[in-house]
């Protein structure tokens, strides 16, 4: 009440200035920041008028962002007055604080960017699943319809050899049919195995030779191209051996060399090297076919995946990788556009 009626009688007498009170709360302020702007009024309530006003800008500034506003009123009042003091502050806040609130802004949009692209991968592989889904369910459908044409070639592959007089063709016709027997019973057992090729137990693994597969492969690759002069070089010793699925092996091992064979000249050149060392065996397989670029061998094991657009199903390369795979082993690739490719197959040496 005391400080009231001092401060009436102040505002009485013409000595109470709002300068100084705007000085005292500049200077109490600018120990938190830097004071922008103030403004100060002085009204008589009773009356309902400015006595005084105050209006000051310490810093000219272009972005508001940083700035905050504090207000205040303090009321005077007695029985023969009433006044009103009113205070408005802009202040420029502390460097740490603008350096809190960028952090702050910078990892709510890192934050964003992130939550998205983790959204946008989840989307993706999603995607992929189903799209290996389908691919295997229709891998599995294509080899379930070949069991059918097969039965009936090795029919009629009978009822030939039966009526043929002439022992030599006779011998041709036994060869081709039990060549399709071979074939059928790989497929029963490609349609038991590709159920789960994520993994192959070893409980299922057997002791194969290397160089009596490549055999297979090469007469194989010489009855499906006739009319390329292929001409195929093992650097194999004869006992190398290997611990494998060995019809899931044979195929992956003949994907490779079928296209090395079919993107090829007319005289295609494969070879086929193999070591050993404690812990791995490597197999080789080299062509002098088109090569292939950077960007191809990117994508080469992707599945659907094919720069031959007339004949590739993109289907090969990727089965032949999830056989190796599911070995515990891997492949990489190697080419020149032009000049061939080298394919590396590595395998736990068990």
């Amino acid at each position: 009440m005391i400080e009231n009626a001092l401060i009436v009688l102040a505002i009485g007498d013409n000595s109470f200035h709002l300068s100084r009170l705007d000085t005292l709360l500049t200077t109490h302020l600018n120990e938190k920041g830097n004071v922008v702007s103030s403004h100060i009024t002085l009204q008589d309530t009773k009356d309902n008028k400015v006595l005084d006003e105050i209006r000051k800008e310490y810093i000219k500034t272009n972005s508001p962002f940083f700035i905050k506003s504090y207000t205040a009123e303090r009321s005077i009042e007695i029985p023969s007055s009433s006044y009103l003091i009113k205070t408005e502050y802009r202040i420029k806040q502390p460097s740490y604080l603008q350096r809190l609130g960028i952090v702050t802004v910078v990892s709510f949009i890192a934050s964003i960017i992130i939550i998205s692209v983790l959204f946008y991968l989840l989307f993706m592989i999603n995607r992929r699943f189903i799209e290996i889904a389908n691919m295997e369910r229709s891998f599995h459908g294509a080899i379930h319809d070949l069991k059918s044409p097969l039965a009936y070639v090795f029919f009629q592959l009978s009822l030939l050899e039966e009526e043929e007089t002439d022992l030599g063709k006779k011998a041709s016709l036994s060869l081709t049919a039990d060549r399709v027997t071979f074939l059928t019973d790989k497929i029963m057992w490609l349609l038991k195995s590709a159920r789960n090729i994520n993994k192959i137990e070893e409980v299922d693994k057997e002791v194969v030779s290397l160089y009596d597969m490549l055999e297979q492969i090469e007469n194989e690759m010489h009855t499906m191209f006739p009319k390329k002069k292929i001409s195929f070089k093992y650097n194999v010793d004869a006992d190398f051996t290997m611990r494998v699925l060995p019809d899931l092996m044979e195929a992956s091992i003949r994907t490779i060399i079928e296209n090395a064979v079919k993107y090829s000249s007319d005289a295609p050149a494969v070879e086929v090297s193999a070591i050993r060392d404690v812990e791995n065996l490597q197999i080789a397989i080299s062509d002098n076919g088109v090569g292939m670029t950077k960007q191809q061998m990117k994508n080469i094991f992707k599945p659907y995946y094919t720069s031959d657009k007339v004949h590739g199903n993109g289907i090969g390369l990727y089965y032949a990788q999830s056989i190796v795979k599911a070995h515990g082993g891997g492949i990489s690739v190697t080419s020149n556009a032009g000049k061939g490719s080298t394919f590396l197959i590595t395998l736990p040496n068990l």
